[in-house]
C-alpha cells in the first residue's frame, strides 16, 4: 500500500500534477529524514572512525548497506553496487568524480576503493530532484569518509553550470579522471549533458558509470535508460542489472573503447 502510495506521488510530480501537495509531501519527507540522520550523525561517526580502512568489496557493501544507522545507504541495488567495485577493484583510481552526492553511500564507497593518495569530487545539487540535496551539517560526515593522505572536495551546486565545471578543472589542476559516476539529474537531457560536459575529463582507458540505465514504467525515475540505449549503439559496455523488471541498474563504460558489448556484460561480478 504504500509503495503504490510512493509511486502515484512521483507519477503527479513528474506529469506536474497537484504541484503545492507534491511539494509538501516532499518537504515533509526530507524534514523527517534530515532530523532522524541529525540524530544518528554521532554514532555514525562514531562507527565510521572504528572502520578498518579497506575491507574487501562483500564487506565494503555491506558496512554502506547495513551500518551508520541507515544513515549513508546507497540508493542503488546492493548486488549492482559490489559488482561495479568487483570491477573498480581492478584499476588504480586517483581521481575520482561523482555527480549525484545524495545520502553518501556511493561516495564512501568510492574514497574506501580509491589508492591512498587519491582526490575524489562529489557534487549535489541542494534540492535536487533526484535525491540529492543533502544539509551542510552532513559534510562532517561524509568528510570522514576520506582515508589519510585522500582529498575529498564537496560541491554543492548544478553540475549543468559551467562554474561548477570550472570548479571541478581547478581543483584537478590539469590532471584527468581515473573514473566519473554520473549519478544526478536523471533526464535524457540531464544524464547526456553530465556525460559531454564532464566525460572529456577522463582518461584513455578510464571507466565512466552510469546509475538507473534499467526502465521500469511503474517507477517515476527519470528517463536516463534512453540516453543508455543510446550508448550502447556507441560503446562497449558492460551492464549490472540484477532485474530487469525492477529497474534501476549500473551500466559502465571504458572510454576509448566504441562498439559492440564486452563479453559477458550483462552479468553481475558478484565475486570478492
Amino acid at each position: 500500500m504504500l509503495d503504490a502510495v510512493k509511486r502515484r506521488i512521483r507519477t503527479w510530480r513528474d506529469q506536474g500534477r497537484f504541484i503545492p501537495f507534491v511539494r509538501l509531501v516532499y518537504f515533509v519527507h526530507r524534514c523527517v529524514r534530515d532530523i532522524r540522520h541529525l540524530v544518528c550523525l554521532p554514532f555514525a561517526m562514531r562507527q565510521m572512525r572504528a572502520l578498518e580502512a579497506r575491507p574487501g568489496t562483500q564487506a565494503l557493501v555491506s558496512l554502506a548497506f547495513d551500518r551508520f544507522l541507515g544513515v549513508i545507504r546507497p540508493l542503488q541495488v546492493r548486488a549492482e553496487g559490489l559488482a561495479l567495485l568487483n570491477v573498480l577493484k581492478e584499476a588504480p583510481l586517483r581521481r575520482i568524480l561523482e555527480i549525484g552526492t545524495a545520502d553518501g553511500g556511493t561516495l564512501f564507497l568510492f574514497c574506501r576503493m580509491a589508492t591512498d593518495d587519491a582526490q575524489i569530487i562529489s557534487m549535489d545539487l541542494p534540492g535536487g530532484r533526484f535525491g540529492g540535496g543533502y544539509p551542510a551539517w552532513k559534510t562532517r560526515l561524509y568528510d570522514a569518509f576520506a582515508l589519510p593522505g585522500q582529498r575529498l572536495e564537496l560541491l554543492r551546486v548544478d553540475s549543468h553550470d559551467a562554474a561548477a565545471l570550472d570548479d571541478v578543472l581547478g581543483l584537478l589542476g590539469g590532471e584527468e579522471l581515473d573514473f566519473l559516476f554520473i549519478d544526478g539529474d536523471h533526464t535524457h537531457a540531464g544524464v547526456r549533458q553530465d556525460f559531454e560536459m564532464y566525460g572529456p575529463l577522463v582518461r584513455d582507458g578510464g571507466l565512466i558509470a552510469f546509475h538507473d540505465i534499467a526502465e521500469h514504467p511503474a517507477r517515476a525515475a527519470g528517463d536516463a535508460h534512453r540516453f543508455w540505449a543510446e550508448m550502447k549503439s556507441q560503446y562497449r559496455v558492460e551492464e549490472f542489472v540484477e532485474s530487469w523488471e525492477q529497474g534501476y541498474g549500473i551500466g559502465l563504460i571504458r572510454k576509448g573503447l566504441i562498439c559492440g558489448s564486452a563479453p559477458g556484460g550483462d552479468a553481475l561480478h558478484t565475486d570478492d
